[in-house]
């Protein structure tokens, strides 16, 4: 299966949350992500990004080991903009500049 841009950012989303709850991540935790291959894919595209350091691949049952896996400034900076509330201040903040730019 392949993902699209919403359903891998929303994947690198849970994925780094679970990190950041210090809870390991499954792949069979979210059904519409049930995958190894889209797991190691968001797993890789997390770390290319530079949203973690020290992470390890996941086994076969796609369980990655969040033990010695550090979430670096820029990862939670996506953390807090992705999340319910970031979204909404975001929104907001975009609405304010396109009616200030109106003026």
């Amino acid at each position: 299966m392949v993902l699209n841009l919403k359903q891998s950012k929303a994947l690198e989303y849970a994925i780094l949350k679970n990190i950041a709850d210090g809870m390991p991540y499954n792949a069979k935790q979210i059904d519409k992500f049930n995958t190894n291959s889209d797991v190691s894919s968001a797993i890789n595209a997390l770390i290319t990004s530079g949203f973690v350091l020290g992470g390890y691949p996941p086994d076969m049952a796609g369980n990655w080991r969040v033990n010695a896996t550090n979430i670096t400034d820029k990862g939670e900076k996506f953390l807090n903009d992705n999340s319910p509330w970031g979204k909404l201040l975001n929104g907001t903040k975009n609405v304010a500049s396109f009616l200030t730019n109106l003026k």
